[in-house]
């Protein structure tokens, strides 16, 4: 028995000791309905029945958030999409590090990256080792560092995330294909390099300067924009510039419904021609309920009027950050702070939250 397989089995004997604690089924295979998307790495399984929070199961099957969206990929943020009646992965013991495949990929097909012409016709010459399966007419390499995601070289290169799918197919819709360390295409033959980073006019001649680069697919009539950080979230940019995530959304559309699709380092619109902030920034105004405990400031719309304990939001925090750190559940918090929304997805960053009463 192989060192892998006996740390294996110790790992499921303590997994399968302790879920006897839960009112999950936990198994090495799936016995309901799951996503075909899920991780193909995975070891062992929960039924959700719908009796269980997202928070607690995660901590009964020691995993977290990051891992659980990763391992199921039609999980959203704050675990939206979590469905009663489907088995959902929560381990892969031998998962390959992100940014590999599971299949390391033999010493033949990596040597040493050194240039060495294309086999196709013309002057460019083509390193190694590349991503596997690259398009035959590239005309531009990029190394890939390891951690960097699809998005963001894309970004950098001024191109559609679609077309560097396309022409690096095996790093998948998610991007969970993409090698580390191996070059990948960021533009083929006859491709317009995009120009760089710089403010340019609009289109539409409504007189406002549109910067680049931009989020695809960018709404025309946009009058405000706000430059994207890494690691920044769509409800969290929404909140800042006083428009709802529906209205974010809307206007930058290839960020899509679960925010997956926005873009580091990119300019996402925050107001459109004729719009008006619907829900500005609060000032500081500290309040004194009846309950004789003093209300920090700025709050959402919608505390609990009984609250007596609070927590600051900081920047790129969601729910379940703020749940675990206060040993609450989920369902408490959302009704105590009833505007950020059933699925979590409205929280305001830098603002307090109800976290006891």
């Amino acid at each position: 028995m192989s060192i892998y397989r006996t740390i294996y089995l110790a790992l499921a004997t303590f997994a399968f000791s302790a879920s006897a604690l839960t009112i999950e089924r936990r198994d090495g295979k799936p016995s309901l309905p799951y996503d075909d998307k899920t991780t193909k790495d995975c070891t062992y399984w929960v039924d959700y029945d719908g009796t269980q929070e997202c928070a607690k199961m995660l901590e009964d099957n020691w995993a977290t958030l990051e891992n659980f969206r990763r391992w199921n990929p039609t999980i959203g943020p704050n675990c939206s999409g979590l469905t009663k009646g489907k088995s959902y992965c929560v381990e892969a013991l031998f998962e390959a590090p992100p940014g590999q495949t599971s299949e390391v990929p033999s010493p033949s097909a990596t040597p040493t990256p050194t240039p060495t012409p294309t086999a196709a016709t013309g002057s460019i010459e083509t390193p190694l080792p590349t991503q596997p399966d690259i398009v035959s007419n590239c005309d531009q390499f990029y190394l890939v560092k390891a951690n960097e995601q699809c998005a963001d070289i894309a970004s950098r290169f001024g191109i559609s995330l679609t077309k560097f799918i396309n022409w690096n197919p095996k790093a998948g819709s998610t991007c969970s294909g993409l090698w580390a360390d191996a070059y990948a295409c960021v533009s083929i033959v006859g491709q317009e390099a995009a120009p760089v980073a710089s403010a340019s006019p609009t289109k539409p001649g409504n007189g406002i300067t549109t910067p680049l680069p931009t989020q695809p697919n960018l709404v025309a009539n946009c009058d405000k924009f706000y430059f994207v950080q890494k690691t920044e979230q769509c409800s969290a940019i929404a909140a800042a510039n006083g428009i709802s995530l529906t209205q974010f959304l809307n206007w930058n559309p290839s960020a899509g419904s679960t925010c997956g699709g926005l873009w580091a380092e990119a300019y996402a619109c925050v107001s459109i021609v004729g719009h008006t902030p619907s829900t500005p920034k609060p000032t500081p105004t500290p309040t004194k309920p009846s309950n004789g405990v003093q209300t920090p400031s700025p709050i959402q719309a919608g505390m609990t009027t009984n609250c007596k304990k609070f927590d600051f939001v900081n920047k790129n925090e969601i729910c379940d950050t703020i749940v675990r750190r206060n040993g609450i559940s989920l369902a408490n918090f959302v009704q105590w702070n009833s505007a950020v929304g059933s699925d979590c997805r409205s929280m305001w960053a830098e603002t307090y939250v109800c976290v006891g009463v």
